[in-house]
Order: structure tokens, then C-alpha cells, then sequence
């Protein structure tokens, strides 16, 4: 088929629109941000314990996923992990944690795997499952998938509220703050560090 032009006309204010492809932000999270929310809606189906899923920067939009629980029971972060690999081949790795991490913080993420998980109990590995066209790393058409359970468990620890320093020491921290001068540097004249503004601990 071919098609012959005579006239071709335009906007003065014209502009062309593109996604930047690749490991760039605005095609990251547009599928990121998609592929999230679809898991939610089918792993709500057999986890109803399931608060937020979020696919983030760090696994390019798509290749890994975290899924925050609300008090979850025995055995459902593991349930979490199979119905999101069932959902979408192309995610490789999953994290469970409690609903007092926000799954799309990497930070507090990698933080409930180092304070929360056992390696040796809670990383499942399962080898030899069918890659998705998408999967940087497939041999074969096959890849590894990891899921780790990084949700609190009773027997664990007594206690699981975070370290934190006594009221009373933030009080008064906050008050030498307000009220103290403190001087900068051996050639600087002294200098508030609150300039006349309260700042919170």
C-alpha cells in the first residue's frame, strides 16, 4: 500500500509526546504503578489480609513486587507469594511484610528483611520455573524465583516496637534546641540553630 501526500499542516504550538523507554522513572512506574494495582485487586482474592502491593524502581517496574499483610496468619505470606508469581510470570521476586512498612519505601523494605526475616525459614527459592520473554536473566526460557516472608512472627521476639529513645530525653533534647546557642565553628559567632523556629526530633 502506498500513500501519496500533497499537503501536510501542523500547530504552531505543536510538541510529540513519548515515554522514555528503558530503566527510566516515567516508564518504570507507569508500569509499575499498573501492574500494582492489578495484583491487589486478584491477590485480594485469596489473601483478604492483603493491604497494599507496590513494584517499584528497584525491579525496573515489573520484575519484583512487595506485598504488605494485616496481621497475617501461619502460612500466608507464602499463599501471598504463589498467587502474585500466578498473576504475573514476569515478577521474579516478592517480599512480605506487616502493614507498619510502606511497600513502596525500599528503606523500610530492606529494613523488615534484616530486622524481621531468617534466611534459613523465611527466603523460599524455587527453581526451574518458566521465565517471562521480558526476564533479563532466563537460560532456557526458565528462571529462579525468590520470595521472602519479612513479616513479624510471635516467637521471634517478645517486644517488636522499634528502639526508640525515652520521651523524656526527646523533650528535653527539643527544648535545649529551642533555647540553647550553639557555636559553630572556632572563627563563627555564635548562631541559634532553631533561628527562632521549633524543630521537631
Amino acid at each position: 500500500m502506498i500513500a501519496t501526500f500533497t499537503h501536510l499542516t501542523r500547530r504552531r504550538d505543536a510538541f510529540f509526546q513519548v515515554i522514555m523507554p528503558g530503566y527510566h522513572r516515567e516508564h518504570c512506574l507507569l508500569g509499575g504503578v499498573s501492574i500494582a494495582a492489578g495484583l491487589a485487586r486478584v491477590v485480594r482474592i485469596g489473601v483478604p489480609t492483603l493491604r497494599q502491593v507496590a513494584v517499584g524502581m528497584g525491579g525496573a517496574g515489573r520484575l519484583h513486587a512487595v506485598v504488605s499483610l494485616n496481621e497475617p496468619r501461619a502460612g500466608e505470606a507464602r499463599k501471598a507469594m504463589f498467587a502474585v508469581w500466578a498473576a504475573v510470570n514476569l515478577i521474579k521476586q516478592v517480599v512480605v511484610v506487616d502493614d507498619d512498612v510502606d511497600p513502596w519505601d525500599a528503606v523500610a523494605v530492606e529494613w523488615a528483611i534484616a530486622t524481621r526475616a531468617k534466611p534459613d525459614r523465611d527466603f523460599v527459592i524455587v527453581p526451574g520455573v518458566r521465565a517471562d520473554r521480558s526476564e533479563p536473566l532466563e537460560q532456557d526460557g526458565m528462571i529462579t524465583k525468590l520470595g521472602i516472608d519479612a513479616t513479624r512472627r510471635p516467637g521471634d521476639r517478645p517486644d517488636w516496637r522499634r528502639a526508640r529513645p525515652p520521651e523524656r530525653a526527646v523533650k528535653k533534647a527539643q527544648e535545649l534546641l529551642r533555647t540553647q546557642r550553639v557555636r559553630r565553628g572556632p572563627d563563627e559567632s555564635d548562631c541559634s540553630l532553631t533561628d527562632g523556629e521549633s524543630h521537631a526530633i
